[in-house]
C-alpha cells in the first residue's frame, strides 16, 4: 500500500483490510518523503496498531520506509 495518505478515512480503511485478512496475513505499507501525502512512521504505526495489526518488520529510514504488519 502506498496510498495511505490519500485515503480520507484511514482508520476505517485499515480496519476493513484487517478484517479481510486471515490470521497471519501481511499488510505492507511503504511511504516516501517525495509523496505529497507522506505519512510519518509513527503515524502509520499508531493507525495500524489501532486497527489491530502488529509490526512484523521495518525497512528503510525516516524518509522512505516499508512496514510489514501482521494480523495476529
Amino acid at each position: 500500500m502506498t496510498v495511505l495518505g490519500e485515503i480520507p478515512n484511514r482508520e476505517a480503511a485499515l480496519k476493513e483490510i484487517f478484517d479481510a485478512l486471515k490470521p497471519g496475513g501481511i499488510l505492507s505499507v511503504t511511504e516516501t518523503i517525495f509523496d505529497p501525502h507522506f505519512q510519518r512512521c509513527n503515524t502509520v504505526l499508531r493507525l495500524v496498531t489501532m486497527a489491530g495489526f502488529r509490526k512484523k518488520g521495518q525497512f528503510g529510514n525516516w524518509a522512505t520506509f516499508t512496514l510489514n504488519l501482521e494480523k495476529p
